[in-house]
């Protein structure tokens, strides 16, 4: 059962890691931002995730009931709507680089807006070379424990050992890639085999 949680892990995780190099190199040429819009006690949030510049940035942005009316005079909007958006763009600047951890990728800013109505807002910015790290490491344990079980003869789904039985495994029924290749491969030798006998005898 572990193993089985283990290998979709592994699965869900190599995909999302390939998601995250697509928009990684999406993010310099275009700023895409999903935004999500409720209404929560007294006040009005605004969440928003977005990718810019090899970066990954999540904002909320707070109205309280105070307000909201005013805001919604100056935008035109209902903030009490839930709503669910998307928002493609040019690239913005990023952080600016006033601390070292800054130039890798990270920074959090918070802020307090009075300009005629008060609002609140904090974004966070993470590097997506980091996601890529993260969302690679169960792959890369797998790969590893594969290669080693081979290497030690055993088969590389459930570790059985494989040296009576090279061919399938007894225990969970695996094929061995190489031995999965061979047999995909055999038809398409055979007929080769067949097409030059008959060019052979044609001649």
């Amino acid at each position: 059962m572990i193993r089985m949680l283990f290998n979709r892990l592994s699965l869900v995780s190599l995909v999302l890691c390939l998601a995250t190099i697509v928009l990684w190199a999406r993010s310099y040429p275009r700023r895409d931002v999903v935004v999500f819009r409720y209404a929560s006690g007294s006040a009005s949030r605004e969440c928003a995730i977005g990718t810019n510049r090899g970066l990954l940035a999540v904002s909320i942005f707070t109205v309280p009931d105070s307000e909201r009316a005013t805001v919604e005079h100056l935008t035109g909007e209902h903030l009490d709507k839930s709503l669910f958006y998307y928002v493609r763009g040019e690239p913005t600047r990023g952080p600016e680089p006033s601390r070292w951890w800054n130039s890798l990728g990270f920074a959090a800013e918070t802020s307090r807006l009075i300009t005629g109505f008060r609002t609140s807002s904090t974004i966070v910015f993470v590097p997506m070379w980091l996601l890529v790290l993260v969302t690679l490491a169960a792959p890369s344990a797998q790969c590893i424990r594969h290669v080693r079980r081979r290497r030690q003869g055993r088969c590389a789904v459930c570790g059985y050992d494989l040296r009576a039985s090279p061919d399938r495994c007894p225990e969970c029924g695996a094929i061995p890639l190489r031995r999965f290749l061979l047999e995909l491969w055999r038809p398409f030798s055979t007929a080769r085999l067949a097409r030059n006998a008959i060019e052979h005898r044609v001649g």
